[in-house]
């Protein structure tokens, strides 16, 4: 049921433009800002602060910021009864799934960040275009990091 309701939160996002380190609906959202607001409206996670951070992070630091961020999250910011996993196997994807990858081709970190909606779309925010819903098989190959927030 809690899934529903991420993936319904997240749907209303749609839309919305993008704009680094922005979380307003409707106005800005940031690809991983936006994830963990849903996370936050849906009562699985406590509010959590990012750092402020160049929008070309990925190319100036070897930091996986991205991946720092979910693994704060992971670790000490969600509520009881929730807990974020990491699922080994890209076979293993379903709705609900938190996914990193790269979309630059010659940056090695994980600098995007979109979650699983059904079983061939994902939805993030893109700098073009603002919160939309993709193909999954777009970005299957770039996929580093799989995540699944658990009741």
């Amino acid at each position: 049921m809690w899934k529903v309701e991420f993936i319904a939160e997240l749907l209303t996002w749609k839309g919305t433009p993008h704009r680094h380190l922005q979380c307003v609906k409707g106005e800005a959202a940031d690809c991983g800002m936006f994830i963990l607001d849903a996370l936050v409206q849906t009562g699985a996670a406590k509010r959590y602060i990012v750092n402020k951070h160049s929008r070309l992070w990925y190319y100036f630091t070897d930091k996986e910021v991205i991946l720092d961020i979910i693994n704060e999250v992971r670790k000490s910011y969600m509520l009881t009864g929730f807990n974020m996993v990491k699922v080994n196997e890209l076979a293993d994807i379903s709705s609900g799934d938190i996914l990193t990858f790269a979309l630059v081709d010659n940056v090695a970190k994980s600098n995007h960040i979109a979650v699983v909606i059904n079983d061939t779309e994902v939805i993030h925010s893109v700098k073009k275009f603002g919160v939309i819903v993709s193909p999954l098989k777009d970005y299957e190959k770039r996929i580093s990091n799989i995540f699944r927030v658990n009741t």
